[in-house]
């Protein structure tokens, strides 16, 4: 299967930028793509159009041109996906001896393409080898996402954090803090902002509502 990624650019010159600084570096990475076809289902719901909604007035409402110009990509499955990268990291902290600020998302959002790549840089602490070797059995792969999912249910600041009406800078998150679904800042593409465990577990609209076979 072949996927389209969509040019981002680093500056307001886009490709006609004609200097651009570089560092090549190496490392390891998981990529997760996700059903098309089961995401938009899913986004029907009410609930789920609600609660982006909600996000997508509050970054519209920003004072911050740069949270405002990502207004456009706040969609449900932009905030599944980026609350999925963010509890999945933060589980592999336990299975691959990487703390969660030497690793980093990187978000596919479009609609040709719906996943997220968790990948690791060389210097970081941790053993290269350490992520993608959770790879090579598919069932321990699954247990991981499983554990995620179920650990992202029990927040220690329940049931404040999972009722809640807007967390974080400009409340641009709902039921999302530290104990449960934020990240150090250098690990988040986007600010630890744009999240919602409830998409993910909630037990009338959460995509993870069921249990992963």
């Amino acid at each position: 299967i072949q996927y389209e990624v969509k040019r981002q650019s680093t500056t307001s010159k886009s490709i006609n930028t004609s200097i651009l600084p570089g560092v090549e570096s190496f490392g390891e990475a998981i990529l997760f793509i996700l059903d098309k076809k089961l995401l938009d289902i899913w986004c029907e719901n009410d609930e789920v159009i609600k609660s982006a909604s909600k996000i997508r007035s509050r970054a519209q409402a920003s004072q911050r041109k740069y949270i405002r110009r990502l207004c456009t990509t706040i969609t449900p499955q932009f905030l599944l996906i980026h609350t999925l990268s963010h509890i999945i990291i933060k589980e592999l902290e336990y299975v691959c001896g990487y703390p969660a600020a030497s690793l980093k998302e990187r978000l596919y959002v479009s609609d040709k393409m719906l996943g997220f790549m968790i990948m690791a840089i060389e210097g970081t602490e941790g053993s290269l080898g350490g992520l993608v070797s959770q790879c090579d059995d598919l069932e321990n792969l699954n247990r991981i996402i499983n554990s995620a999912i179920e650990r992202a249910k029990d927040c220690s600041s329940d049931p404040i954090c999972e009722n809640s009406d807007g967390q974080g800078v400009e409340n641009l998150n709902l039921a999302a803090c530290y104990s449960c679904a934020l990240l150090p800042d250098i690990s988040c593409e986007i600010f630890n902002s744009f999240l919602d465990r409830n998409l993910l577990i909630d037990k009338d609209f959460g995509l993870f509502k069921k249990e992963i076979s």
